[in-house]
C-alpha cells in the first residue's frame, strides 16, 4: 500500500470491505501526503481490542484540502477514531454504507448498537461545517437524539436514511430538522413500524421552511388524517411546490376509509408530483403490513396530477 502514497495526483482512493487485509489506521496519517484526495472510501477499518490497542495519531487530521467525500463500511472503534481526527473545511458527503456479508470479527459487526450514536456525535458544524449530504444505509435502528449535532450545520441539502429506520419521531422533530436544513433537497427517514410518527401536518413544516424540497420520503400517522370535507374547507395548506417524488415504506399503514381523504389532502400539499410509490423495505427486518391496494388508490389519484410530464418522463427511461 505504499505504493499508493506516490500517486501524488491520485484524486479518488477506495478500500474494498471485502478485503480483509486490515489498514492501519496509522496508515490514513500517511494519505496526508496525497493533497489532491476528493473521495476516501475506508472499507475494513481494525475494530475492537486492536483499535484500541493500536498507537494511531493522536492530532487532528488537518491536511486533506480537497476533500469532498468520505465514506465508511466499517463501523467500529476505528471508524470511531478516524472521524473523531479528522477536521474539513471541503468535505461535502459522509455515506456510512454497510456492505453485506458475513464478518469474522463479532465485535466488529455489532456496530450498530455499541458505535452508531458515537460515530454521529463528531459529524458537528464545528468538523465539517461544509456539510451537504449525510446517507446512511443499513444502520438497523436509529435513535433520533443521534442527530442532534447534525441541527448545527445549515447547509444539509441530503438527508438520506435509506435501510436505517428511526425508533422514533415526532411533528417537533420534523420541525426542528426542517427549520436547521432551510437548503433540504432530499429527505428520507422512516419509522419502526408500531412506534411513534409524525402527523400529516409535518408536511407543513417542509413546506414553511424547505422551498428546494424536491424527494420527500416519510412515514406518517395515518390513523388521524384529514376528512374529504375538512380538506375543502380548508384554505391554510402550504403546497410543497417543487417536489416531484414521495414515497412511503411499506410498513406505513393505511385504512381503506382514508384513502379519500389522504387523496385530497396530498393533493393540495404536492402539485407538482409526479412519481409516488411504496418503498419495499427488508420484510426480514421490518415485516409488512400495508394493504397495497389502499396505497394504489392513493397513489392513483395523486397521479392524475401530472400525467402527462410523467408519461415523457417515463419514455426518456425507458431501456433501449
Amino acid at each position: 500500500m505504499q505504493d499508493i502514497l506516490e500517486l501524488k495526483h491520485l484524486q479518488r482512493l477506495s478500500f474494498s470491505s471485502f478485503d480483509r487485509t486490515t489498514v492501519g489506521l496509522g496508515y490514513f496519517k500517511e494519505l496526508e501526503s496525497l493533497p489532491n484526495i476528493k473521495t476516501l472510501g475506508l472499507g475494513s477499518l481494525p475494530g475492537g481490542r486492536s483499535a484500541a490497542e493500536e498507537k494511531g495519531p493522536t492530532e487532528s487530521f488537518h491536511n486533506f484540502p480537497a476533500l469532498e467525500n468520505l465514506s465508511f463500511t466499517s463501523y467500529n472503534r476505528g471508524a470511531v477514531h478516524i472521524l473523531s481526527q479528522l477536521q474539513s473545511n471541503t468535505l461535502k458527503t459522509i455515506a456510512f454504507n454497510h456492505t453485506a456479508g458475513k464478518y469474522d470479527d463479532e465485535e466488529e459487526f455489532d456496530w450498530d448498537s455499541e458505535f452508531s450514536g458515537e460515530l454521529l456525535s463528531f459529524v458537528t458544524d464545528k468538523q465539517f461545517g461544509s456539510l451537504t449530504k449525510l446517507q446512511i444505509n443499513s444502520w438497523g435502528t436509529v435513535d433520533p437524539i443521534w442527530l442532534n449535532p447534525l441541527l448545527q450545520i445549515r447547509g444539509i441539502e441530503t438527508f438520506d436514511l435509506e435501510f436505517a429506520r428511526c425508533s422514533y419521531l415526532t411533528d417537533e422533530m420534523v420541525a426542528a430538522m426542517t427549520s436547521a436544513w432551510p437548503r433540504l433537497e432530499v429527505f428520507r427517514l422512516y419509522v419502526e413500524d408500531g412506534l411513534c410518527q409524525p402527523s400529516i401536518q409535518s408536511f407543513q413544516s417542509f413546506a414553511k421552511h424547505c422551498p428546494n424540497l424536491q424527494s420527500l420520503s416519510l412515514d406518517f400517522d395515518t390513523s388521524v388524517v384529514p376528512s374529504y370535507e375538512t380538506h375543502h374547507e380548508s384554505s391554510n395548506i402550504l403546497p410543497l411546490e417543487n417536489i416531484s417524488v414521495f414515497s412511503v415504506s411499506s410498513c406505513a399503514c393505511i385504512h381503506r376509509k382514508d384513502v379519500q381523504g389522504l387523496t385530497e389532502y396530498l393533493r393540495a400539499c404536492l402539485p407538482s408530483l409526479v412519481f409516488a410509490f411504496v418503498e419495499n423495505r427488508d420484510n426480514r427486518i421490518m415485516g409488512l403490513c400495508y394493504d397495497s391496494r389502499d396505497w394504489s388508490g392513493v397513489f392513483s389519484g395523486l397521479m392524475e396530477l401530472n400525467a402527462e410530464e410523467r408519461r415523457s418522463l417515463k419514455n426518456i427511461l425507458q431501456p433501449l
